[in-house]
């Protein structure tokens, strides 16, 4: 019988058993991972000599105070680095994030507008104040979709806008070893992986049976670090989370023959948004020609995975996007990750809750000993430093101890 079973081996996953072991290492605990590899969508994979991200990108200097902790604590180094972006001289018209943003956030009404997600909200605001395409202008100039279906409210104060048109102070930070590093403390014997969790069986108000593609285990209490359709498979009969919705990101790699290499250098500097399904091109190292040529989610993702192998597509896209002329580029290689749901929104706020933060309190604590972890079920939803705050609300040495 375990004290504590743990589903799930990304971030939240493995900081809840990190932050167990540290708070009472006399529990017996185990943590089961579907994948043969830990870390979720937080990870780093070398790619022609230079580390690339798999998911999770950077920190947030200013923001993200509980990952710079972990960091710390664990002795992690981190490099700090401002960010900034340029936008393409083919999206027409200029760019004004900021101004949009802005105004969107002074009209809001919140008993007029408080069911409305972002779209049907600042659609008709900004196509009326603006000019007509207005918000599909904001959209692109953004450089992402992943707020439009959310909860508007959500989106103005939550969302954390003001990265998407300021420059910042980022944390460049290798996932890979805050994996090992988080996986050495907790032990590999309080870890099993390809270890898929089909589901959970109550046997009464404190014992829980496990049932997973290797064994059956029997435990006191379950933390559940999924994504979305995970967490609904295992709690199958809980309607708050139809709340949540997860959505696809796609990031692809290149590496460019040398003379399109001296092209991409010249035409992309630094981050650059750009029209089309790649949303935004980033330099990881223009020497060996390596660029992050899509970042992109939703409609964008869906459209490139299909062809994510068709190299001259993709180079079609570059050239249309960059102003490049047409079969000038050429890519020597490329990777690609994709995830169906490679974050996750909230839909406007419903079941009689006032707030956001009084709707996650009541979510990830659906049974007095089951607890829900993740960015999906945070106030910093798509960040680390999400999956960091939601174990810190409710994975507190009270609930550890006691049973």
């Amino acid at each position: 019988m375990y004290d504590i079973i743990i589903i799930g081996g990304g971030i939240a996953g493995l900081y809840s058993a990190y932050k167990i072991t540290k708070l009472d290492s006399s529990k017996k605990i185990l943590l089961l991972e579907a994948n043969d590899h830990l870390g979720g969508r937080a990870n780093n994979v070398n790619f022609h000599g230079q580390s690339i991200p798999i998911g999770a990108g950077v920190g947030r200097k200013n923001k993200d105070k509980l990952l710079i902790q972990l960091l710390d604590d664990l002795n992690l180094k981190y490099n700090e680095f401002t960010t900034g972006s340029q936008y393409a001289s083919t999206i027409n018209p200029s760019c004004n994030v900021k101004e949009m943003f802005m105004y969107l956030k002074h009209e809001y009404n919140h008993e007029i507008d408080k069911n409305k997600n972002f779209k049907q909200y600042a659609k008709p605001k900004l196509d009326n104040k603006y000019f007509k395409n207005a918000y599909e202008n904001f959209i692109v100039c953004s450089g992402y979709t992943d707020y439009e279906n959310e909860d508007v409210y959500d989106t103005l104060h939550y969302y954390g806008f003001d990265d998407n048109y300021r420059k910042w102070n980022a944390m460049g930070i290798s996932w890979k070893n805050l994996v090992d590093t988080l996986s050495r403390k907790i032990g590999s014997h309080n870890i099993k992986k390809s270890s898929y969790v089909k589901r959970i069986n109550k046997n009464s108000e404190t014992e829980y049976e496990i049932i997973s593609s290797q064994s059956k285990y029997l435990c006191k209490k379950i933390i559940i670090a999924t994504e979305i359709e995970g967490l609904r498979k295992l709690l199958p009969t809980e309607t708050l989370y139809n709340q949540i919705k997860g959505q696809p990101f796609l990031r692809i790699y290149g590496k460019f023959s040398k003379s399109s290499s001296l092209i991409m250098h010249e035409k992309c500097e630094k981050t650059t948004i750009v029209p089309g399904p790649l949303h935004k091109i980033i330099p990881m190292n223009p020497e060996k020609g390596i660029y992050m040529i899509a970042y992109t989610d939703n409609a964008g993702a869906k459209l490139l995975e299909k062809n994510r192998e068709n190299r001259e597509l993709i180079c079609k896209l570059l050239e249309t996007a960059l102003e490049i002329p047409q079969n000038t580029l050429e890519l020597d290689d490329i990777i690609d990750f994709y995830w169906e749901n490679g974050t996750h929104y909230f839909l406007p706020l419903k079941g009689g809750f006032k707030t956001r933060k009084e709707y996650c309190n009541v979510a990830q604590k659906p049974e007095k000993n089951i607890r829900v972890v993740g960015e999906l079920i945070s106030m910093n939803q798509g960040w680390v430093e999400g999956a960091l705050e939601s174990v810190e609300n409710v994975i507190e040495k009270e609930w550890i101890k006691n049973g």
